[in-house]
């Protein structure tokens, strides 16, 4: 069972990202001049913040908890593959070691999104067949679905109209 402040990392970032946003605002109102100073500041508080979280996540036990969370911030850095990629290799690596297949599937989602996104197309296929796969054999029809639409765009992207098609409306 997850602890208090293990559930509630992530809004306490977004939370503190929400406040750095309202400081700024109000500051850029007053005093135009320090609009580049405060700006650096931010980007320096939000990544660390973000790299404090990421060691946070690290520190929990080897659960769904962990894997669960780290989807979530997987999330929300899925277009920065440079940071994204090894959050999802660590959400595959402790699925894999507690055999958990579900968290298995949202971290082949989540490398697939990338690989999508950076253009490499046909391991972002294979990823979300598997991830498919997966939540078929756990009749998670509602993740299957999306991975399969998923899997649509990356056949579209390649130009298999046919096999876009076909996953788009499986």
């Amino acid at each position: 069972m997850a602890t208090k402040s293990q559930t509630q990392i992530l809004p306490a970032v977004k939370g503190m990202q929400a406040d750095c946003f309202k400081f700024v605002n109000i500051i850029m109102k007053r005093n135009q001049q320090h609009c580049f100073l405060l700006f650096l500041l931010f980007g320096t508080l939000c990544s660390t913040a973000q790299d404090t979280t990421l060691i946070r996540l690290r520190k929990l036990p080897d659960d769904t908890v962990k894997i669960n969370s780290l989807v979530a911030y997987g999330r929300l850095n899925r277009t920065d593959p440079e940071k994204a990629v090894p959050i999802y290799n660590e959400v595959l690596s402790v699925a894999q070691k507690i055999k958990n297949e579900d968290g298995i599937a949202r971290g082949m989602l989540g490398l697939a999104f990338v690989n999508l996104y950076t253009g490499k197309y046909e391991e972002c296929i294979r990823q979300y067949e598997a991830a498919a796969h997966i939540f078929q054999k756990l009749w998670n029809i509602k993740e299957m679905c999306n991975a399969q639409l998923d899997l649509s765009a990356g056949f579209s992207a390649i130009g298999q109209k046919d096999s876009a098609f076909y996953y788009c409306m499986a």
